[in-house]
């Protein structure tokens, strides 16, 4: 098996020689925390010890919701905030002034109020999606394999539509 590393944390795992597809066309994408996309399916993401598997393609339609709902944080690293900062044009003072907040000894990005929800304060409403999508932070980039939603699948798939509930269990069909 030849393995090589790529950006984000993931890791390349082939399992043919000499850089050819593994067994049935299988190359297999994982990060540290066992986020597994199979090629052979490549809109279906399963993570070791959830029960349900994500569609990342459905991100391109559903508006963000993700991004909005109930008042919560997203924790950020002082890197993630540069990553933020640079992604949107804004020096790193700029940046934690107008987009974080301090709770207790963490760093959270701030949220808006919109009705009776709350969005985060790098939603675009009119994109329908985050406008720093390249540079999300880690929290961000999970979800929704979060290790709230692994006892509450049912939950998962309300907030999200890239979530498949299968009762063969998510590494089937």
């Amino acid at each position: 098996m030849m393995a090589l590393s790529i950006s984000g944390g993931f890791v390349v795992e082939n399992e043919a020689p000499m850089g050819g597809l593994g067994h049935a066309g299988h190359l297999l994408i994982r990060n540290s925390k066992k986020t597994t996309i199979s090629m052979t399916n490549p809109t279906r993401m399963t993570r070791q010890g959830f029960p349900f598997a994500f569609d990342p393609s459905a991100c391109e339609t559903c508006g963000g919701r993700c991004c909005n709902g109930e008042s919560g944080n997203i924790w950020v690293t002082r890197d993630e905030s540069r990553a933020l900062a640079d992604a949107l044009g804004l020096t790193l003072d700029a940046f934690t002034q107008g987009y974080l907040k301090k709770v207790g000894y963490r760093t959270s990005i701030g949220e808006r109020r919109e009705g009776e929800n709350y969005a985060c304060l790098l939603y675009d409403r009119e994109k329908g999606g985050c406008t720093a999508y390249g540079a999300r932070p880690v929290q961000c980039r999970t979800f929704p394999f979060w290790d709230y939603f692994r006892e509450r699948p049912e939950e998962a798939a309300a907030e999200c539509p890239g979530v498949i509930l299968d009762e063969n269990g998510p590494d089937q069909g």
